[in-house]
């Protein structure tokens, strides 16, 4: 198991992890354009917290956390 840094390359594998993650909630239905500018603002935060966990380097990402300190 690999738990490492989101990065931008990641945006697209995290909003659809999102999107079936929280199906029907407010923020999914705002669409994938906002959850991915959402996440871009997360990264782009200086105090983010912002991991994805993959079980190799190149596997797909299964699961993420995000917030702020």
């Amino acid at each position: 198991m690999l738990i490492r840094e989101a990065r931008t390359s990641d945006l697209p594998q995290i909003v659809a992890i999102h999107r079936v993650a929280f199906a029907g909630f407010f923020m999914t239905e705002l669409g994938h354009r906002f959850l991915k500018a959402y996440y871009r603002q997360v990264l782009d935060f200086p105090n983010h917290l912002f991991l994805v966990c993959q079980n190799m380097l190149d596997a797909p990402i299964e699961g993420f956390v995000a917030g702020f300190t």
